[in-house]
């Protein structure tokens, strides 16, 4: 599943979350893995962000954040969750990581 979603590596055109202006409605947030990196963390918020293309880190998300725009509110509350829960599994973020969550509209 995970593979499916996020593909092996950003080269991978297997992951779906590459694809980021199709519609969100298309793919149950519940279903997507966790991301264990900032990689995967960046292609899904790209994904929801809707930005050109999927970005491998957080700080190029940043940067090009306006290609897009933020999630609905209900859409903002449960990738937060997303990101918490992944916080207690695999996934590792410096101060600079979840700043730039911060910035984006996700508390953690």
């Amino acid at each position: 599943r995970r593979r499916r979603y996020s593909g092996k590596d950003h080269h991978d055109k297997a992951g779906i979350l590459r694809y980021t202006k199709v519609t969100d409605a298309l793919i149950d947030l519940t279903d997507i893995p966790e991301p264990s990196n900032e990689r995967e963390l960046s292609w899904l918020l790209s994904f929801y962000w809707k930005v050109d293309q999927a970005y491998r880190s957080l700080e190029d998300l940043l940067e090009h954040q306006t290609e897009g725009r933020q999630p609905l509110p209900h859409l903002l509350r449960a990738i937060e969750q997303t990101c918490q829960s992944a916080l207690g599994q695999e996934l590792k973020l410096n101060e600079r990581q979840r700043s730039i969550l911060y910035q984006l509209g996700i508390s953690l």
